[in-house]
């Protein structure tokens, strides 16, 4: 009798143990929503942003296009830009037609994580956006990346390579002096593409065109030159689609 009314006073002290537990867990609970919910707002805005010129990257010195779509009557709107930590209002009481075009400062902070935040007056609640957009990134502004060489010979050997952490099908067109040296070609990975090249005296023209960005923008690839006595002898071009760069090779 006695072993069984000791096994009853320890169930009852585990079963308060237990719910008291339980309980306290459930009153936390209930100040983290009531919390949570006092910080939510309506979402009332579609916004969608795309480069003007259609490149799935935006670069410094390019035009964002910045449309803003909602059910309810909200103009004027304020349009800003957020990287997460600092906004930067690109316009206040905007009520014209979208899409809204802003011209990326040649200078502006390039970055990763940045999204276009839509405030309207009447609808601001506990100072939250009304919308976001997805995030998207600002890069810096793209430029060819190939500089002019002087080579000890006539005859060098270059070596193509796709250097990007993707290889992703690049594909150029590269002409020497205007005549082509190979069309439509998709860049590989290490040890690359090599070709003998015999040049002029003097200056001559090496350029490289990108036929496409691949699947990750842009066209990114290294070119190697043997025999060079001044200039970079390995060198990297960032080109969009379309875009053509080009370097001056100087020979005996």
């Amino acid at each position: 009798m006695q072993r069984i009314i000791t096994y009853i006073i320890l169930g009852i002290i585990c079963s308060v143990f237990l719910f008291g537990c339980y309980f306290g867990a459930v009153y936390a609970d209930d100040d983290s929503w009531s919390d949570l919910s006092s910080s939510q707002t309506e979402d009332i805005f579609e916004v969608t942003v795309i480069t003007e010129s259609g490149n799935s990257l935006a670069y410094q010195g390019e035009v964002l296009l910045i449309s803003v779509n909602s059910e309810k009557n909200t103009e004027p709107i304020s349009i800003g830009l957020t990287d997460g930590s600092e906004t930067t209002t690109l316009i206040d009481d905007f009520s014209g037609q979208y899409p809204y075009s802003w011209l990326i400062p040649e200078n502006f902070p390039p970055g990763e994580c940045y999204r276009i935040l839509i405030n309207a007056q009447d609808y601001i609640k506990d100072s939250i956006p009304n919308g976001y957009s997805d995030e998207f990134a600002i890069l810096d502004s793209i430029v060819s990346g190939l500089s002019d060489i002087t080579v000890s010979t006539p005859g060098i050997e270059i070596t193509l390579t796709d250097n990007g952490s993707v290889i992703d099908g690049d594909t150029v067109s590269i002409y020497l002096n205007s005549t082509v040296l190979a069309e439509n070609h998709v860049l590989n990975e290490y040890p690359g593409t090599i070709m003998n090249i015999d040049l002029l005296p003097g200056s001559n023209t090496l350029s490289i065109t990108a036929v496409n960005e691949g699947s990750v923008s842009p066209n990114t690839a290294e070119i190697m030159f043997t025999d060079v006595i001044t200039g970079e002898s390995t060198q990297q071009w960032r080109l969009n689609a379309g875009e053509t760069g080009t370097l001056f090779i100087s020979a005996p």
